[in-house]
């Protein structure tokens, strides 16, 4: 019998690491959750309470769990948090894998890491915001270590994740305003950027069986994009949450500019043999039943 791989995932109690850390408990691995602070994950998981900014404690938690494979989530994610926090992003972002990636150097080489980046990166260190030139930087270490030490590093480049329970992004953020609407049982009125912004968008359990997949058949040093590959419009995904809102909703615009941003190439990814199985359709509906539902069980609760 083959004893289940430990497997360390960093972020676990995030948006992604929570759907991760319910997915590879269910495929049988031994899995640990790197958090900044105790709280609860979710079932089968053993949490480790570690900050990944702390090079110290990144190293002890290595050397602890001596992991099998590493999924490095952890990070500040937000684009309009870094313009107020530069220095935390790039901390966060960028130095935190410096240290993961040292303490797998020197205590476990043989550690298959997956670093998630990100489709919203600065290409070329050509500034955007401060998150998109920190996870440039990020990936930059993650290659260079790969190909400097000889470490199995492996990149997945998402785009916009979407999903139930998420609080942030877009989508997050609609979902939640809808949702304390229809508790409230009023109109909601919400204002975006743009009707022509157009954006990427995957399901978060796509992702994560994607991030699986990777850690199965990705090559050592290979870089991989995560997403549909197709473009979705704000119109289009604001048209969706009216479709389905069981309360007056209306959305005005800051303005019409086109804005095309993060559309992912899932080529390489698709011949490993990974299929997308939601569109944003079925991912807005999801998103919105599970407040519904949460909302349901506090009333009665």
């Amino acid at each position: 019998m083959v004893l289940p791989r430990k497997l360390l995932i960093t972020g676990a109690s995030g948006f992604t690491g929570r759907h991760a850390c319910s997915l590879f408990c269910q495929k049988g691995y031994e899995v640990y959750g790197m958090i900044r602070r105790d709280e609860k994950l979710p079932e089968g998981v053993q949490p480790v309470v570690c900050d990944v900014t702390n090079a110290e404690e990144v190293e002890q938690v290595i050397e602890a769990i001596v992991p099998d494979l590493l999924l490095h989530l952890a990070g500040q994610n937000d684009v309009k948090q870094s313009w107020q926090q530069p220095f935390r992003t790039f901390q966060s972002n960028s130095v935190s894998t410096l240290y993961l990636l040292e303490a797998v150097r020197n205590i476990n080489p043989a550690c298959k890491t997956l670093i998630v980046g990100s489709m919203l990166d600065a290409k070329s260190l050509v500034p955007n915001h401060p998150y998109g030139v920190s996870k440039h930087v990020q990936v930059e270490i993650a290659r260079a270590y790969g190909q400097m030490f000889h470490l199995p590093i492996i990149i997945a480049k998402p785009s916009n994740l979407v999903g139930p329970n998420q609080r942030k992004g877009v989508c997050g953020w609609i979902a939640n305003e809808l949702s304390q609407a229809e508790s409230d049982k009023r109109e909601v009125h919400l204002t975006l950027s743009s009707p022509l912004a157009n954006r990427d968008f995957i399901d978060v359990r796509d992702a994560v069986n994607a991030y699986a997949m990777l850690f199965q058949k990705g090559l050592p040093n290979g870089t991989y994009e995560v997403g549909s590959g197709k473009e979705t419009s704000l119109q289009q995904v604001a048209e969706e949450f009216k479709r389905i809102s069981h309360v007056p909703m209306t959305f005005t615009w800051e303005s019409e500019v086109v804005d095309v941003q993060g559309i992912a190439d899932p080529t390489a990814l698709k011949q490993l043999g990974w299929i997308p199985t939601r569109t944003i359709a079925t991912s807005i509906e999801e998103m919105v039943e599970a407040l519904r539902g949460k909302r349901g069980a506090s009333s009665h609760g």
